[in-house]
C-alpha cells in the first residue's frame, strides 16, 4: 500500500488494517450490533419525529385531511392514521417532544458506549504494542528508529479507537440513510430517485478528496517521526550537543522541522475543511433542483413538505459517512504502521 494508491484501495486497506487490529484486540463481540441498534433506533425516532410535525403542522391548520388525500398511498393512510390515533394536536406535539427525548437519550447511550469500547481498545493496543517492545528479537528492534517506535506507541496506537469510532459510524450513518430513503421512498418514488442521483454525483466528486488525504496522511506521519528524532536527540544527548556546542545548529533544525509539521498539519486540515461546504452546497442545488422539479410535476404540496424535511435530515448523516471515510483514507499509513508492529 502506497501513497500513490487509488482512493477506494486506501480505505478497503484500512478497514483491512482495522479489522485485523481489533481482531488482535479481543474487542467485546456484542459492541458493534449494539451501537448500530441504537443508531438505527435513533433514526427511526428522528424519522417518525419528522412525520409527525408535518402532521402536527396541518393539524394545526385543519387541513388533514386534504394533506392525507393529496399525499395518497402508504404515507396519506399513514398520516389519517395518526390523525385517528392522537386526536388532537396537543397530544401529538406531546408525542413529537416524546420522541425528541427518546432520540436524545439513545443518542447518549450510543456515545456513552462507543466511549467506553473505544477507551478499551486503546488500552489493549497501547498493553500489546508495549509487551511487543519487550518480547520482540532485539535485531527486529533495532531495525526501527527510537522516534519510530514511541510513535507507534504513544500517538499512533490511539488511532485505533478513532478508526473503530469512524467505523461504527459509517455503520450507523449508512443505518440512518436506509430508514431515511425508506420513508422517502414510501412518500415518493421520483423524488427518492432524484435524491439518490444526486447523492451518488456528490458522493463522487467527494471521494476526490481520499487520495490527497490520505497522501498528506503518510507525510504527516514522516514529518512526525523526523520531529521526534529531534526531540529525541535534544534530551538524550543534551550533554554531548552543549560539549560541542552545537545548540545553535540543532535547534535551528528543530525549527525547520517544526515548521514543516505546521504545514503538513494546515494542509491537511484545509483538505478536511473542504468537505462540509461542498457537501452542503451539493446537497442545497440538490434540494432546489428536487423541489422545481416536483412543483413543475404537480406533486402535492403535502408530500413536497414532508420529502423537504427528510432530505434535509438525511444530509447530516450522508456527510457524516463521507467525512468518516475520508478520516479513514487519511489515517491508513498509520494503521498500517500499527499493524505491522
Amino acid at each position: 500500500m502506497t501513497g500513490e494508491a487509488r482512493p477506494g484501495h486506501a480505505r478497503r486497506a484500512a478497514l483491512d488494517h482495522l479489522h485485523a487490529l481489533l481482531r488482535q484486540m479481543r474487542k467485546p463481540a456484542w459492541a458493534t450490533p449494539t451501537l448500530i441498534t441504537l443508531g438505527l433506533a435513533t433514526s427511526l425516532a428522528e424519522t417518525l419525529g419528522i412525520t409527525l410535525i408535518v402532521a402536527f403542522l396541518y393539524s394545526a391548520l385543519g387541513q388533514s385531511a386534504d394533506a392525507a388525500a393529496a399525499m395518497g398511498g402508504l404515507l396519506g393512510r399513514a398520516l389519517s392514521r395518526v390523525q385517528a390515533l392522537f386526536g388532537s394536536p396537543a397530544q401529538m406535539a406531546l408525542a413529537i417532544l416524546l420522541l425528541i427525548l427518546a432520540r436524545a437519550a439513545l443518542a447518549y447511550a450510543n456515545r456513552a458506549i462507543s466511549a467506553q469500547i473505544s477507551e478499551r481498545i486503546s488500552e489493549a493496543t497501547r498493553n500489546r504494542i508495549h509487551q511487543q517492545y519487550l518480547t520482540a528479537p532485539y535485531a527486529f528492534m533495532q531495525r526501527h528508529e527510537q522516534a519510530q517506535l514511541m510513535e507507534v506507541l504513544g500517538s499512533e496506537s490511539w488511532l485505533i479507537a478513532d478508526a473503530y469510532r469512524s467505523l461504527t459510524r459509517i455503520l450507523v450513518g449508512a443505518c440512518s440513510v436506509l430508514v431515511f430513503g425508506a420513508f422517502l421512498l414510501a412518500l415518493s418514488w421520483p423524488i427518492t430517485l432524484m435524491a439518490l442521483a444526486g447523492s451518488i454525483v456528490l458522493s463522487l466528486v467527494l471521494r476526490r478528496l481520499a487520495r490527497p488525504a490520505q497522501a498528506l496522511g503518510q507525510r504527516v506521519k514522516q514529518v512526525h517521526q523526523k520531529l521526534g528524532e529531534h526531540m529525541l536527540m535534544t534530551t538524550l544527548a543534551l550533554r554531548t550537543i552543549r560539549a560541542y556546542g552545537q545548540e545553535a545548529v540543532h535547534h535551528e533544525r528543530f525549527v525547520r522541522s517544526s515548521a514543516e509539521a505546521r504545514e503538513t498539519s494546515l494542509a491537511l486540515a484545509r483538505l478536511s475543511s473542504l468537505l462540509d461546504p461542498i457537501t452542503e452546497v451539493g446537497y442545497l442545488v440538490m434540494l432546489c433542483v428536487i423541489v422545481a422539479a416536483a412543483v413543475q410535476s404537480g406533486t402535492p404540496l403535502a408530500t413536497l413538505l414532508a420529502a423537504t424535511a427528510l432530505l434535509y435530515r438525511l444530509q447530516p448523516h450522508a456527510r457524516e459517512i463521507e467525512g468518516h471515510l475520508l478520516y479513514l483514507a487519511q489515517i491508513e499509513p498509520q494503521l498500517r504502521s500499527v499493524r505491522a508492529m
